[in-house]
């Protein structure tokens, strides 16, 4: 078996996305523009090597060509959901929201030759709570999320 980037692949057979792929491809296609600076409020869990971490990391940039913001979510936690929200900027009032998100109830799960699906992006609901969008990550889930003009 050959690992190329993030595909697997059998000598002369078919090949299958590894669920790292999703978050690669989707960050590349969605992340332009400008890197936004971000103030993220989230629970700590406490580790041996690096002391108290977020449980949710998140990342955003914005295209003013397009006027699309994306941000990228990870949470980390492995037994809870969290509820994120996301405070928007005047400049995003009333945009088209895209989200999805990757995570499975085994987090040992991965895509093989057999199940080459198992893993991969699904859509995630969203809601509003006056300008703040909020969604809910599942335990060990990384999500990207595009507000904006119809894509």
């Amino acid at each position: 078996m050959k690992r190329l980037f993030e595909i697997r692949t059998l000598d002369g057979g078919p090949a299958w996305r590894q669920t790292t792929f999703h978050p690669f491809a989707t960050t590349s296609r969605l992340a332009r523009g400008s890197a936004l600076r971000l103030d993220v409020e989230a629970p700590v869990y406490a580790t041996a090597a690096h002391g108290d971490a977020p449980l949710v990391a998140a990342a955003a940039s914005h295209d003013a060509a397009s006027g699309a913001f994306a941000v990228f979510l990870q949470h980390r936690g492995l037994a809870e959901p969290v509820v994120v929200e996301i405070e928007l900027p005047d400049a995003a009032a009333g945009a088209a929201v895209d989200a999805s998100g990757i995570w499975n109830a085994d987090r040992f799960a991965v895509n093989t030759l057999e199940d080459p699906e198992r893993v991969r992006p699904r859509p995630l609901a969203t809601g509003m709570r006056g300008n703040a969008l909020r969604l809910e990550l599942p335990p060990i889930a990384w999500a990207a999320v595009r507000i904006g003009p119809a894509a």
